[in-house]
């Protein structure tokens, strides 16, 4: 048994408490605590990839390093800090949880030889399972959306949020629908490779470690806060040891409005929505993020 499956100080209530849950709903493992467990924690653990970039230090990944950091210090994280916290929660509780490592595609070719750099969850319930991603950027799933993993299917998880799960002979492809066209998030293989505690935390000590460029580690800033009917999303290219091009999108009710900021409009609106507060400096007119723990 590994440490996140055995720690026992661990103190759910306070998780519960935290993530806007009660102990008094965990008694019944069944689809409405699922959807209740997922739904609190997504909406209350913002995603963030600047301590990653940052900082490309390996992080307190027990559970306990996880409730401080992400919720009790209110930093939020990246996939596998947030979807190690959600399996520890889901597995205490008693579900039949189980890690999947993923190849990301984000609208790009598939690439074997890519690392894998993000962490989703399958949970079989009843005889059915459910995906639960709870850490993919700013599209971040909010419910656990049911496949059969069969064949090809299309779920709507609220207006303006339509996945689309690929079914071929030897691997599965996640697509989320934009615009006017499905774009392809990731794939995985079929049959489904189940990873635990000690080779999920090998594939994140890569993503923290590997000398090779890694765009979700290297390139980018990005946060994401999921919002009733919608989320919030903050991104900006950070290349060359300087940031640029600060976006600030919001998607609400499947409506789309996209806004171009400066450096301080983006550090005040991140910290409005997500409370997290970038640490930057202007030196010779490059904008350098620092760290922020």
């Amino acid at each position: 048994m590994s440490i996140m499956e055995t720690e026992s100080e661990f103190d759910m209530k306070h998780y519960l408490s935290l993530t806007g849950g009660s102990s008094e709903d965990t008694n019944t493992v069944n689809l409405n605590l699922l959807k209740s467990l997922v739904y609190n924690h997504v909406s209350n653990i913002n995603y963030q990839n600047y301590d990653l970039l940052t900082g490309k230090e390996i992080l307190d990944m027990t559970p306990n390093g996880l409730l401080q950091r992400l919720l009790v210090d209110r930093r939020g994280g990246m996939c596998y800090e947030t979807s190690e916290l959600m399996f520890y929660v889901l597995f205490k509780l008693g579900f039949d949880v189980r890690r999947v490592a993923v190849s990301v595609l984000n609208d790009t070719n598939y690439d074997p030889t890519e690392p894998l750099v993000h962490n989703i969850l399958i949970v079989h319930l009843d005889g059915k399972m459910y995906l639960v991603d709870i850490g993919f950027g700013y599209n971040s799933i909010r419910w656990p959306v049911e496949f059969d993993f069969e064949k090809t299917e299309e779920k709507f998880v609220i207006p303006g949020e339509k996945y689309q799960l690929i079914c071929e002979e030897d691997y599965y492809q996640l697509n989320l629908f934009i615009k006017d066209r499905y774009a392809s998030l990731y794939r995985f293989p079929r049959p489904i490779t189940y990873i635990d505690h000690k080779q999920s935390m090998a594939y994140y000590h890569d993503l923290v470690t590997l000398p090779q460029t890694l765009y979700i580690r290297d390139s980018g800033i990005y946060f994401g806060v999921i919002v009733e009917g919608g989320r919030f999303c903050f991104s900006c290219d950070y290349t060359d040891g300087s940031a640029s091009n600060f976006t600030f999108m919001s998607i609400q009710d499947g409506v789309t409005d996209k806004q171009k900021l400066e450096i301080d409009g983006f550090v005040d609106l991140v910290k409005k929505h997500s409370k997290f507060s970038i640490k930057n400096e202007n030196i010779e007119g490059k904008i350098i993020f620092k760290k922020a723990y």
